[in-house]
């Protein structure tokens, strides 16, 4: 997996492609850990580069969604191709989850 972070104002953009796995899923939580340590009022998680997604980046997502609930930023995930999406669809996540498109 790559990750790609990029800034625009308070505004920390997580591009991510590959295969976001038990094997990578470091590297995601590494990037949120720099954007959470700064001053990030937004966090955006770019999902549309991934070819795969299990349940540990599934897991990374929503704790980094319960942090920036907790103090009073915002995370946003750009939806993913279908194959990743679906981890959400069948969890039931993608209802409560801040998805948009491209």
């Amino acid at each position: 997996m790559s990750v790609e972070v990029s800034r625009q104002g308070h505004e920390h953009v997580i591009r991510l492609s590959g295969e976001l796995d038990l094997l990578t899923v470091r590297e995601l939580e590494a990037a949120i850990d720099v954007a959470e340590a700064g001053d990030a009022r937004a966090i955006v998680i770019d999902l549309s580069g991934l070819e795969f997604m299990d349940s540990t980046g599934l897991a990374a997502i929503l704790a980094a969604e319960r942090r920036s609930s907790a103090n009073g930023s915002r995370m946003e995930l750009i939806r993913g191709p279908e194959q990743v999406h679906r981890v959400f669809t069948l969890t039931k996540t993608e209802e409560r989850l801040p998805f948009r498109d491209r």
